[in-house]
């Protein structure tokens, strides 16, 4: 809404003649600071990852009288959000999904967005990051994790350390026994027979 400013033509007596004043009024009860242009739901654009993989994704908006709450439908299974416009989870089913986003204001002004997820099913061997550890002290279990594909998944290794092995909780666990910088590969292998693999480097210092 527009601010409205009155000018009061006031008449002074000045020396003998006339002199218009004009005088600003303040601003009519009631009547609000203009909004900047509206509110608008900014657009995050089409988003896209992998079944079994978390994601994370914040919705914005501009304008209007902030700030703005959200609501939004067509999310793909296993993802929510809130009010902040907040988008977390773990997708669970692949496939695309159209997605609307609507921020309202704190003057009830709403606005909405729509958007595409596409979500794939690869299979996805989880990379730990490179490790350094010291020949005969105990490593802290390093978790793996598959994503996606048909479960379950079947692990193989090339070029471990000596001393380290796989637990059945998935874990690399054990003491390493002899120093050097390994090129660790690995390939998961799930039950319709796809492969992926990762590598990383494990470095185990004297």
């Amino acid at each position: 809404m527009r601010r409205v400013l009155i000018s009061v033509a006031l008449l002074v007596l000045s020396f003998g003649g006339l002199t218009a004043v004009a005088q600003a009024s303040p601003a009519v009860a009631g009547v609000v600071t203009p909004d900047n242009g509206g509110l608008t739901a900014n657009n995050p654009g089409n988003q896209s990852g992998n079944v079994g993989i978390p994601v994370s994704l914040q919705l914005s908006c501009s304008g209007g009288f902030p700030p703005c709450f959200w609501t939004t439908s067509g999310l793909p299974a296993g993802l929510t959000s809130n009010s902040a416009g907040q988008i977390n989870g773990t997708p669970t089913t692949h496939g695309t999904y159209n997605v609307t986003a609507t921020a309202r204001d704190t003057h009830n002004t709403t606005s909405s967005v729509s958007f595409t997820w596409t979500l794939t099913n690869n299979l996805v061997a989880s990379n730990p990051g490179n490790q350094t550890n010291t020949v005969g002290v105990a490593i802290n279990p390093v978790q793996l994790h598959c994503y996606g594909g048909v479960p379950y998944c079947f692990w193989t290794f090339t070029n471990l350390p000596p001393g380290l092995s796989l637990n059945n909780l998935i874990q690399i666990v054990g003491t390493p026994t002899t120093a050097g910088t390994y090129h660790v590969g690995i390939t998961v292998k799930d039950i319709a027979g796809t492969t992926a693999s990762t590598s990383f480097t494990w470095t185990v210092n004297s």
